[in-house]
């Protein structure tokens, strides 16, 4: 809040007056102690700022400039997304995945595919077995027309140079189709132009602690229905689409997969998030109301 209030104030010079109205806090049900202008302990249940009010009437002469001001836009799924499902389910994930793809190339039209993985290795070896598969069908095919097209394999993980990332974003030259293979780092962080086609092997890589232990890790585990759906939205942009899942219609809706994902708080090591609380003066941690409750013995094992 002081930083935003700072941000208007310094306009004060450019625009000969400040463009923030004086500010006056609400006097809580907590109570307000004049005296020292602060909040006792006790809990906060309503805070208000009562005004602020910025002038963007004139075009910023008199309060903001305009530059300052901008405009954030969403787009949603614009076109329609076919969900395939597998018949059988895949004893390779990797090797499934990896063929799909190659089907996709062989046979569909022309669109760019996203492929989600669950980390780093999995993601270069699928890669490199695109590539190794692409070239030995080209070495078979008789004839340089049943040759296929070319297909360039681009990695997207967290752990790659910025510069490396990037080349996922960046088009394919004419004539090459391109496939991403990726984390869920695709799944809603960021939108890549030119994807019709997504291969969603249902799994993710998700942070774990086991407050019995007291041992982070790193779990592969299903996605949530609700993840898979995002993921399958990354086709359609540009045209209608099409998601190849691997596994059965039936493991989807099983109990295999949940609605929703954990929420961080309910899977993680609390340790920091205690040691915050009681840097920001709360005492009794156990009786602090988490929008979503975390495991008793997880919050117990970070106060000890």
């Amino acid at each position: 809040v002081e930083a935003f209030l700072s941000f208007f104030q310094s306009k004060k010079g450019r625009t000969g007056a400040s463009s923030v109205p004086p500010l006056k806090r609400s006097r809580m049900r907590s109570g307000w102690d004049d005296a020292t202008g602060e909040v006792n302990q006790q809990r906060v249940e309503e805070a208000e700022w009562n005004r602020l009010r910025v002038d963007l009437s004139d075009g910023g002469r008199g309060g903001v400039p305009e530059r300052d001001a901008c405009l954030v836009t969403v787009e949603g799924r614009l076109h329609p997304v076919q969900v395939h499902f597998m018949e059988e389910p895949a004893n390779d994930y990797l090797e499934a995945a990896v063929n799909v793809v190659l089907a996709i190339h062989a046979s569909q039209p022309e669109g760019d595919i996203l492929v989600f993985l669950t980390g780093r290795e999995e993601i270069e070896a699928a890669c490199a077995l695109i590539a190794e598969r692409l070239h030995q069908t080209r070495e078979r095919a008789e004839t340089s027309s049943k040759k296929p097209k070319p297909l360039l394999a681009v990695p997207l993980h967290g752990t790659l140079p910025k510069e490396m990332q990037l080349k996922a974003f960046v088009a394919a030259p004419r004539g090459v189709r391109k496939v991403v293979v990726s984390t869920n780092l695709a799944e809603a962080s960021v939108t890549i132009d030119g994807i019709v086609y997504v291969v969603d092997s249902c799994l993710v890589k998700l942070d774990a602690f086991c407050p019995h232990n007291g041992a982070s890790y790193l779990n592969i585990a299903p996605v949530s229905r609700s993840s898979a759906r995002q993921r399958a939205g990354r086709a359609g942009r540009t045209r209608p689409g099409h998601c190849y899942r691997l596994l059965t219609e039936a493991a989807f809706h099983s109990n295999m997969l949940s609605e929703h994902t954990m929420p961080e708080v309910r899977r993680s090591d609390l340790k920091d998030t205690v040691l915050m609380l009681k840097c920001l003066g709360v005492d009794d941690v156990g009786a602090f109301e988490f929008a979503t409750p975390p495991c008793r013995e997880a919050v117990e094992l970070a106060l000890e």
